[in-house]
């Protein structure tokens, strides 16, 4: 049975007596809570599709009431954004931000950026590393060579590093740790981003964005295997 017979099921179901009680509203809360942009639009178009039926056929009263409990529980399952805070520097504020991220990080990092120089950013990779964090480091090959880069340390102490070795420059500055909280911005990984540069780190937990970025993670992953 396929995710659209599934769904189209589950309605008709709480549709048979034209309410929904306490369980099936848990029921539809979490049935809807995974569900993508594309199935939630098929739920909201079924559940119409029903009520215009029931119409068509019966002599009473619409069942305003189901289809808006349907739709509120739709709408109450999706995963709220949360912005766990905004940084900028010339400043600690964006240093402070990431290395709180890497000093909680208790399963994976996976780590997207331009270059790594930043010596407070390097320890904490080795501390996570020790520590029994899983990383992966994607970054560019232009920058591997300059002094200061911390990507050969990194590599020689066993955590897995590719680089995009093309023309053409992997510039993104992202960080996924635990596959649940994501760094991201214009800030590079450098003591003259906190020191002297403009720049801003967002860190955030939003299940559909952070899936997003690892995709893209692990599609540049392959890319430059």
């Amino acid at each position: 049975m396929n995710w659209t017979t599934e769904l189209t099921q589950l309605l008709s179901d709480t549709f048979e007596d034209q309410r929904i009680d306490a369980l099936e509203k848990a029921t539809l809360f979490e049935t809807f809570k995974p569900l993508s942009s594309e199935q939630r639009a098929f739920v909201r178009n079924q559940a119409f599709d029903i009520m215009k039926r029931h119409s068509r056929t019966a002599q009473s009263e619409p069942p305003f009431k189901w289809l808006e409990q349907v739709l509120k529980s739709l709408d109450n399952s999706m995963p709220k954004t949360t912005y766990t805070g905004v940084y900028f520097s010339p400043g600690d504020e964006c240093l402070s931000a990431l290395l709180n991220l890497i000093d909680a990080a208790v399963q994976s990092l996976d780590i997207c950026v331009f270059t790594i120089s930043d010596n407070q950013l390097r320890d904490a990779l080795f501390k996570a590393h020790r520590r029994g964090v899983t990383l992966r480091i994607i970054t560019d090959n232009d920058k591997t060579d300059d002094i200061g880069s911390d990507i050969d340390d990194l590599n020689a102490s066993g955590i897995p590093v590719r680089e995009d070795t093309t023309r053409h420059h992997m510039h993104h500055k992202f960080a996924i740790a635990d596959r649940k909280r994501l760094a991201t911005g214009s800030f590079n990984w450098t003591r003259s981003a906190s020191q002297f540069n403009h720049e801003n780190v967002l860190i955030l937990e939003d299940e559909s964005i952070i899936e997003r970025f690892c995709v893209e993670f692990e599609r540049l992953w392959d890319e430059f295997s």
